[in-house]
């Protein structure tokens, strides 16, 4: 990404179970452009991902830094089938 920053994301929910044709319904979120990294050396932002979201023992303290990919987008798509 540091060479080249064009990146693209999807995020894919199918739905278990065919239909008659055997597709499965599915819905999408496509997202392309430039990523930015960012190096999150303190912590902080780890320590307020983990306490919203982490689940097990909190974190007493990062053990090395963590690297944050941002993408500034170009195009987003929202694709389903049903």
């Amino acid at each position: 990404m540091l060479a080249n920053p064009r990146v693209g994301l999807v995020i894919d929910r199918e739905v278990v179970g065919s239909r008659a044709g055997g597709q499965w319904p599915n819905r999408q979120v496509r997202v392309i452009g430039d990523a930015e990294l960012t190096i999150d050396a303190d912590g902080v932002w780890t320590q307020r991902i983990w306490q919203k979201c982490g689940s097990g023992p909190a974190l007493r303290e990062v053990e090395r830094a963590r690297v944050f990919i941002t993408i500034i987008p170009d195009h987003i798509l929202a694709v389903t089938s049903v």
